[in-house]
């Protein structure tokens, strides 16, 4: 980038050296020259994007030159040092000897371009102060036309042009780092100098440059030898020589400076070299890198690793026309870690290469030390993985055109390597590759490839003929070696079983080809021997083999035959897979592959209670025709856990698949699944189903069942969930597409709780449109059918139509069972519905809804619709005559019929709705709304053998009484209101041959006088009783108490008496 800002200076110079001579050449003054720079600065400036200075010019005519001084190019704010100011830029051309030579001999003797000084800031974000005057010139002028070719007199002038003298001298780039956290800190590039002594351009010529790089003596030199320059001709400069010496220059103080992103964070560097580059561009056939270089003290990255030191010693030839590079000497090294090489590689280019002593060898390399001096590298690795100890690799490769031995090892065998989930390698543990061979012009020999993991070591040999058409005879072998060792590099073995317990079995992996391309035949065998690993999540326990054959043409026809056995393994993978031993697990493939087609002619698959067997054919276009016998769901699950989460865990199940087409083209695609035997609880499912044109698919299906609980087969269903953000429920297109028929026959079956015999339903489905053109079962002592039943899908708002009937259903059963409503309707119940409507939601669908429902029950009961309570009860309230004990609840009828006609959200009667009843009839007309709530209004007729059994016979009507009423409320709790209670009651009592309800009160006063008295005389004829009971009690009690009193008396005496004579006795004897 720096580069780019000295060359527009540089042809800012030569622009004005051009204009100064010119002008010298036509008008000998100063100011006009002058005024001409003034005149083309606000051009550079736009273009800049900054503020341009210049200084007076002097120009002078003998000699002929010009000095040009107190240039600058300002820094991007008024208070930043400016980013270019240059001292003096002066030229002297030898006129006399142009005039003399008639132009023929032109000379410069001096163009120098004095004390130079371009300031940098690298910003404390990381930009850089010169960026945008970078993005302005890299945007560049507006396109100008091809220039003119030379004329041979240009040609010629620029061939006879030598320059004596061109120099930069006294320059300096000041470095300033605002990015270091505390104050700036200033770095130099001093004394730089660039010169071109004695240049003609028809000749080679030498470009030289010295500076202090961050120094205080001059410690970079660059020479570079190029010519002679094409004039006016294409072609590239000839780089004869680079030549370039360095001494200890620090890089790292240099990179922030050089834009964009560094390949790799550099922390520290010392640079110092000494290299010789002849002939760059191999043109003239031998490119020599020799000499030296080397970094000190390097740290790279972020964080930034240990620093170390990096020599390379490039002693590199390379002649692209013979095909040769010369490696000898070629030596890079990592502290003391180096890989080195020798030799020489001939024919590159031309054929196959010849290698004569080439080696390539490796010393000290260790994974500890190169992660910590490259922290890039360890960042690559993947999370969790480890890397440690030495390795090492080693390579030869020599010999004649007639025959070369190429040997070659690259052991990890003392590397720690940790791969998570893949691979735990301790140290020691066995990883490396040997390789010997030796190549023929039209042959190779392997005598070894040896491949170490562990304690398996596979050994293959053999040779490989004829290189345009290879035959082929390669043999590899393992033996049988302990699985301890092998399965212990997997993470999860060495985790879980302890170092001291030894993993018992064998393993062998045996390896066969042989033949050609055109015939080839093969084998591989895998076999694990009596292995006993069992690990949390991991088992593999027993025996089994797995061999594969191949024989036949690649390219053309290959047969491939696959046969296995593992049913004496126990194999556990995590909670995917879990087999015991002595379940079977066998496979057996017979299959003939070509190019664009594999045919699986025969297959058979056995795992556990699973037998599959087919065959198929795969390529552009699949057949593939598989059987699989019935089996338990059940038992398979219990190899593969995840079924037991699935709704056929329980289930038996087989089935017969074909299926055909070009997966690429779904329109071409079919499949039929035909003997179908599913079977879960009693359910039981036969019958086929088949699918065709995937892109507009045609559908056809027909099963059976004798039983089917689809409460069981279904998953239950959870709470609605919310629609998703994007919007509302949408048809998916597909559904436009299907033309599909099918049948469904249900001897008995179950389904939301309502249990269904002799089910048939039909149904099509095309274009968008679904009908069901029969759909027929009996329930809960009744039919139904839904017949006529249709959706229109097509449409942006899917119209729907329902068309059912129902006859002779209990009522009672229907609504307890269906809707949880246990007391509400009973009876015989027919009706027929028709419902229409738009919409995939309810609040689309609403108020869209209309239709017509009409209904019969017979022989029934509105248990819940209590209307001679609510009529009659509030007659006996004001008319003693009626006996409220003696009403009925809820309301019993022998028909019931109503017509309903659906729209804005209500039912609405056609007509009233009739009920006939041995206690009454009745009919009302309004509706029912879709939230169950009632508005009817009409008329109660209570029959004349309903008054006088109430009133106890003491009304007598001679005709039904009707009274109107309103219904209000819900279906689950009716509200009866506007019975003119009152008005009845008067009309009853007048009916009784009373003269109104006072008179009525009064009779009936009376009679509760009358009756008061004689329940007063009863009263008191008990309580006389009672007193007498209460006396003789008393007075038998008074008797009793007298008699025990006395007794006691005479108990006493007695005893006092029989005392008296005892001293008496023994007043005698002593």
């Amino acid at each position: 980038m720096l580069r780019k800002i000295l060359k527009y200076v540089g042809i800012l110079i030569g622009l004005l050296i051009v204009a100064i001579v010119a002008i010298l050449l036509l008008v000998d003054f100063d100011a006009v020259i002058n005024d001409q720079l003034e005149a083309e600065r606000p051009k550079l400036e736009a273009r800049l994007g900054r503020k341009v200075r210049f200084g007076p010019v002097k120009a002078t005519f003998f000699p002929l030159g010009a000095v040009l001084g107190d240039v600058q190019i300002a820094g991007r704010t008024p208070e930043e040092a400016p980013l270019l100011t240059l001292k003096a830029a002066r030229f002297r051309v030898d006129l006399w000897r142009a005039i003399a030579s008639a132009g023929r001999d032109t000379r410069l003797d001096e163009l120098e371009v004095d004390g130079l000084v371009v300031h940098l800031i690298r910003e404390a974000d990381g930009h850089l102060s010169y960026e945008d005057v970078l993005q302005r010139l890299g945007e560049g002028p507006p396109p100008e036309q091809a220039p003119e070719p030379m004329t041979a007199e240009q040609k010629q002038a620029l061939k006879n042009l030598v320059l004596d003298r061109v120099a930069l001298v006294n320059a300096e780039i000041h470095l300033e780092d605002r990015a270091t956290g505390g104050a700036p800190a200033v770095t130099y590039i001093k004394d730089l100098s660039i010169e071109l002594n004695d240049v003609a351009l028809v000749s080679p010529f030498e470009i030289h440059l010295k500076a202090a790089v961050i120094a205080d003596q001059p410690n970079f030199d660059l020479t570079l030898r190029l010519g002679p320059v094409p004039i006016g001709e294409p072609g590239v400069v000839p780089l004869h020589r680079v030549r370039l010496k360095a001494t200890d220059i620090d890089l790292a103080a240099l990179t922030p400076y050089l834009g964009g992103e560094a390949p790799v964070a550099i922390g520290a560097a010392r640079l110092s070299a000494d290299l010789d580059l002849l002939d760059p561009l191999a043109q003239q056939g031998d490119t020599k890198l020799s000499g030296s270089l080397t970094v000190k003290r390097l740290q790279l990255g972020e964080p930034l690793g240990q620093p170390f030191t990096l020599a390379i010693a490039p002693r590199l030839a390379f002649n692209p026309g013979a095909g040769v590079l010369d490696l000898t000497g070629l030596a890079v090294a990592l502290d003391d870690m180096q890989v080195t090489a020798d030799g020489r590689i001939v024919g590159i280019g031309a054929g196959p290469p010849r290698f004569e002593g080439v080696k390539l060898r490796s010393e000290k390399l260790d994974f500890d030390r190169l992660l910590a001096l490259l922290p890039p590298l360890r960042a690559a690795l993947p999370p969790g993985a480890k890397l440690a100890g030495p390795f090492g690799f080693d390579v030869l490769a020599s010999g004649t055109a007639e025959a070369q031995t190429f040997e070659a090892t690259v052991d990890f065998d003392q590397a720690l390597i940790h791969v998570p989930g893949a691979l735990a390698k301790p140290r020691g543990a066995a990883l490396h590759v040997k390789t010997k061979a030796d190549v023929a012009p039209d042959e190779l020999r392997l005598h070894r490839f040896a491949l170490g993991l562990g304690p398996m070591a596979l050994d293959l040999t053999g040779t490989v003929r004829r290189f345009a058409q290879p035959i082929l005879n390669l043999k590899g072998d393992t033996g049988r070696f302990d699985i301890n060792g092998l399965v212990r590099l997997i993470p999860a073995v060495q985790a879980a079983v302890p170092p001291d317990v030894k993993i018992a079995g064998q393993a062998r992996i045996d390896v066969q080809l042989a033949g050609t391309a055109d015939q080839l035949k093969g084998g591989v065998t895998v076999g694990v021997y009596g292995a006993d690993l069992a690990v949390p999540g991991a088992t593999l326990q027993g025996t089994g083999e797995i061999v594969a054959r191949v024989d036949g043409n690649p390219a053309a026809a290959l047969a491939v035959n696959v046969d296995s056995d593992l049913a004496g393994l126990a194999i556990q993978a995590g909670d995917a897979f879990r087999k015991p031993a002595g379940t079977p697990l066998a496979l057996h493939a017979a299959i003939q592959q070509a190019p664009k087609r594999t045919q699986i002619q025969s297959f058979s698959l056995h795992l556990g209670p699973l037998q599959a067997t087919g065959s198929a054919t795969l390529g552009e276009s699949l057949a593939a025709d598989v059987a699989i016998a019935r089996f338990s769901v059940a038992e398979l699950a219990g190899l593969l856990p995840a079924l037991k989460e699935t709704p056929i865990a329980q289930a038996a199940l087989g089935l017969k698949v074909k299926a055909a087409g070009n997966p690429a083209v779904p329109s071409t695609m079919e499949a039929r699944i035909d003997d179908l035997d599913f079977a879960l609880g009693k359910s039981k499912l036969t019958g086929f189903a088949e699918v065709k044109n995937l892109d507009a698919p045609r559908v056809r299906f027909d099963l059976r069942s004798p039983w089917l609980d689809l409460d069981a087969l279904l998953p239950a269903g959870g709470e609605e969930e919310p629609p998703p953000a994007a919007g509302p429920p949408q048809i998916p297109d597909i559904v436009r597409r299907i033309d599909g028929e099918g049948s469904l026959q249900v001897a008995q079956g179950i389904f939301g709780g309502l249990p269904f015999t002799r089910f048939i339903g039909q149904l099509s489905l095309k274009n968008g449109k679904l009908a069901f053109t029969k759909l027929d079962f009996d329930a809960y002592e009744g039919h139904f059918t839904g017949a006529g039943t249709h959706a229109d899908l097509a449409q942006p708002k899917p119209a729907f139509g329902l068309k059912f009937a129902l006859q002779g259903i209990n009522a009672a059963r229907l609504l307890a069972e269906q809707a949880g409503v246990k007391k509400s309707l009973t009876g015989k119940l027919s009706t027929t519905l028709e419902l229409a409507g738009k919409g995939l939601t309810w609040e689309e669908l609403a108020p869209t809804l209309s239709g017509a429902l009409g209904l019969e029950v017979l022989n029934g009961a509105i248990r819940n619709l209590n209307t001679e309570t609510a009529i009659l009860g509030g007659v006996a309230a004001l008319l003693p005559l009626i006996q409220s004990g003696k009403l009925q609840e809820g309301q019993s009828f022998k028909r019931l019929a109503a017509s309903f006609e659906l729209s804005a959200g209500r039912l609405n009667l056609k007509q009233p709705l009739k009920l006939e009843g041995e206690r009454g009839s009745l009919a009302v007309t309004g509706g029912i709304g879709l939230d169950k709530t009632l508005a009817l209004t009409g008329t109660v007729e209570l029959p004349a053998k309903l008054i006088e059994l109430v009133s106890a016979g003491r009304i007598k009507v001679k005709k039904p009484l009707p009274v109107a009423l309103k219904i209000g409320g819900t279906l689950d709790d009716p509200k009866i209101s506007g019975v003119e209670v009152r008005a009845l009651a008067t009309e009853l009592a007048r009916a009784a041959g009373l003269k109104g309800l006072d008179e009525a009160r009064a009779e009936v006063e009376k009679r509760l006088d009358e009756a008061k008295a004689v329940v007063e005389e009863k009263v008191d004829a008990a309580k006389a009783e009672a007193k007498a009971r209460v006396d003789a009690a008393r007075q038998e009690a008074e008797a009793k108490a007298e008699a025990k009193r006395r007794a006691d008396e005479a108990r006493k005496k007695a005893a006092d008496e029989a005392k008296k004579r005892g001293r008496g006795v023994v007043d005698k004897l002593f």
